[in-house]
């Protein structure tokens, strides 16, 4: 009976996890129809760009569940990305490098700063403030000054 149960309730959460983006979908498609007289996807690249967007967004959060599944609470994944991807553009417009470069140089900020983070994270984690109460605690001090 409890394994009927589970089985259930893991059909439900696919149900909901499928049903909620074709809902936003239909929403969207109704709304651009009355206002902009046009589709949500209205050609080929328009889909090749929203799976290629998906597919970038599944592979950030299925390593971010990986952080927050091991313990820590680091959620600075999306700022090091934007600021990885800012600083390795900048340095290769200044060299007048193309994209590929922009990439490479992308990954490398990318690396650098991520080990910077994590460094700190590890150095922080071996100080004492150890447990999430006493991070909270404090910030709560740090705010009441």
């Amino acid at each position: 009976m409890k394994s009927k149960k589970n089985l259930l309730k893991f059909f439900k959460g696919i149900g909901i996890a499928i049903a909620l983006p074709v809902a936003v979908l239909i929403i969207m498609e109704i709304l651009i129809g009355l206002f902009a007289d046009g589709h949500v996807i209205s050609s080929m690249l328009d889909f090749k760009n929203m799976v290629r967007g998906a597919g970038i967004s599944a592979a950030i959060a299925f390593g971010l569940s990986m952080n927050l599944t091991s313990g820590r609470m680091d959620l600075s994944l999306g700022s090091q990305r934007v600021v990885a991807t800012i600083v390795g553009g900048i340095v290769a417009s200044k060299l007048g490098l193309g994209g590929a470069w922009v990439l490479l140089f992308a990954i490398i900020f990318g690396l650098i700063f991520g080990g910077i983070v994590g460094f700190l994270y590890v150095d922080r984690k071996s100080t004492r403030l150890n447990s999430s109460h006493d991070q909270i605690s404090y910030a709560v001090f740090c705010l009441k000054k």
